[in-house]
């Protein structure tokens, strides 16, 4: 028996709605009005299944209603979640009953993901005219939230030295030991949010990009279970959250700014400003993504969703690498890196 709709006794004056929450009473009943007035509805008693012991019986007549606090509501917004590191003590905020899917089965929904994101897989390509670059690597966790894909992210620890507070994704250089970029962002996953390796579903590489340090950092994306806990490292992240990939296709608190890289290549830089929703509260905190990371977001909700941002970007939406490839294209000066 499942959950989601537990079977019960019926009674001729009683008609059954299940409820799709396995945590609130198994039914609620309204009256029918073919049977006749005087008739009083009898409890609503469940079948003796372990499947549904210890769910609360439904002894109220009349048609289902939600009250107030109600955990099968949906979310007052298709907002993320948080964690948070406290100053001194890691306080991880684990994610709260998770929400509904939609009516597409997750699994099937998930493989339709994974196999538009595979047809754009760059594992194993080579750009030999950068091989003297520094490398470093950054997992782009994805995961199926509500039924809509979500992109998990963190926020740099103010005691870091460079980019302090900015958002990324978790990750950071090669190191001797790595047998690949694979391996680089799936360590640095682990040791900044302690993700365990084989949680992540692995999905596809993304064509690298060069950062304003000259590192040549590799895309990693890959699929995170959505009950996932993080547990960050405070010395590295003061905070983990995670937001719809939608979001980066949305012209709503979006702007931008061209820049021209070396080698003349001009493309735009993103911003996106993005409000955190919080249960019982008005608002969450807010966040900024830009550079690299918006990057990297719009180009893998391109993939994922399927359908072009709606606003203007300097790629083809049906090749969204093209210009990030293009842009290693004109690094070409071997024997001079």
């Amino acid at each position: 028996m499942r959950l989601e709709s537990c079977t019960h006794q019926r009674n001729s004056s009683v008609a059954h709605v299940p409820c799709a929450h396995p945590l609130r009473s198994a039914t609620h009943r309204t009256h029918d009005t073919s049977s006749s007035p005087s008739s009083s509805p009898t409890p609503c008693r469940p079948e003796p299944s372990a499947a549904v012991r210890g769910l609360r019986r439904c002894t109220v007549p009349g048609p289902p209603r939600r009250p107030r606090g109600d955990p099968c509501q949906e979310p007052p917004s298709p907002g993320g979640r948080g964690w948070w590191v406290g100053d001194t003590t890691v306080a991880c905020l684990a994610l709260r009953r998770r929400p509904r899917f939609s009516t597409i089965p997750e699994m099937s929904q998930k493989q339709e993901l994974v196999s538009r994101l595979r047809q754009q897989d760059m594992t194993g390509r080579l750009w030999p005219w950068l091989a003297k670059l520094p490398r470093a690597s950054v997992l782009v966790p994805l995961l199926l939230w509500n039924g809509e894909p979500h992109v998990l992210l963190t926020v740099r620890s103010e005691q870091l030295r460079t980019n302090k507070g900015e958002v990324c994704f978790p990750g950071g250089k090669q190191d001797p030991q790595d047998q690949d970029e694979t391996a680089t962002a799936l360590r640095e996953a682990q040791e900044e949010i302690g993700l365990p390796p084989d949680q992540v579903e692995v999905v596809c590489q993304l064509v690298p990009i060069i950062n304003m340090r000259g590192l040549m950092v590799t895309p990693v994306v890959g699929f995170v279970p959505p009950d996932f806990e993080p547990k960050p490292n405070p010395d590295e992240v003061s905070a983990i959250f995670h937001m719809p990939l939608a979001h980066f296709l949305s012209p709503i608190n979006h702007r931008d700014r061209k820049f021209t890289a070396p080698g003349g290549s001009t493309f735009n830089i993103h911003y996106f400003t993005y409000q955190e929703a919080k249960s019982g509260e008005a608002e969450g905190p807010s966040y900024q993504i830009w550079g690299l990371t918006s990057i990297i977001c719009i180009v893998v909700a391109t993939i994922v969703l399927g359908r072009a941002p709606e606003f203007p970007v300097n790629f083809d939406v049906s090749n969204p690498q093209g210009f990030m490839e293009q842009y290693l294209n004109d690094r070409r000066i071997p024997n001079k890196l």
